[in-house]
């Protein structure tokens, strides 16, 4: 990977592109709750890791590297929009579609989920949509938000506890 970032190829970093656009677009929807947002921060993003890519020396992984650009960029696109965001299902949402046969009471779940995962902080959404809908290990989130483990921990158990509280009126009237 590393040799792709630093070849001024553009084959090999179309190839880059499709290989990374998929999860960063899904990372950056969920941190900026609109998949317009979320697909200009991704260009953005490559955009970014394109002009600097003589930049990377490998001192940590490409992969770290890449989702921390995609990470500020998302910030970045968010600081610049105002915030209302319309409303745009995520995809692999928490909830099912246990509820109603219609799936009704599926999408009304999600739509809770959304809204109480974008009223987390920048600081405690960013951890908590790295582990839980990226599934990357807390060491790698600590290395690509250049954050001391121990915060990585107590950022997501914050997070994870503002969920619940959130979404506990919702649990309090499923079935």
């Amino acid at each position: 990977m590393a040799i792709v970032c630093a070849r001024s190829d553009q084959e090999m970093f179309h190839q880059l592109v499709l290989r990374w656009q998929v999860r960063l677009t899904e990372m950056c929807h969920r941190l900026t709750g609109n998949l317009h947002d979320a697909e200009d921060a991704v260009q953005e993003a490559f955009s970014r890791a394109f002009t600097a890519r003589e930049q990377f020396r490998g001192g940590s992984k490409f992969t770290t590297w890449m989702w921390r650009i995609a990470v500020n960029s998302a910030h970045d696109v968010r600081r610049r929009q105002a915030r209302s965001y319309q409303s745009d299902a995520l995809p692999g949402e928490l909830a099912d579609h246990r509820g109603s046969p219609d799936g009704t009471e599926g999408e009304e779940v999600r739509e809770h989920v959304k809204v109480a995962l974008l009223e987390l902080p920048d600081d405690l959404r960013e951890v908590l949509v790295l582990r839980h809908y990226q599934n990357l290990k807390l060491r790698e989130i600590s290395d690509i938000l250049n954050l001391p483990l121990g915060t990585v921990y107590s950022r997501l158990a914050d997070a994870l506890s503002r969920l619940e509280k959130r979404l506990k009126p919702l649990n309090d009237h499923m079935p």
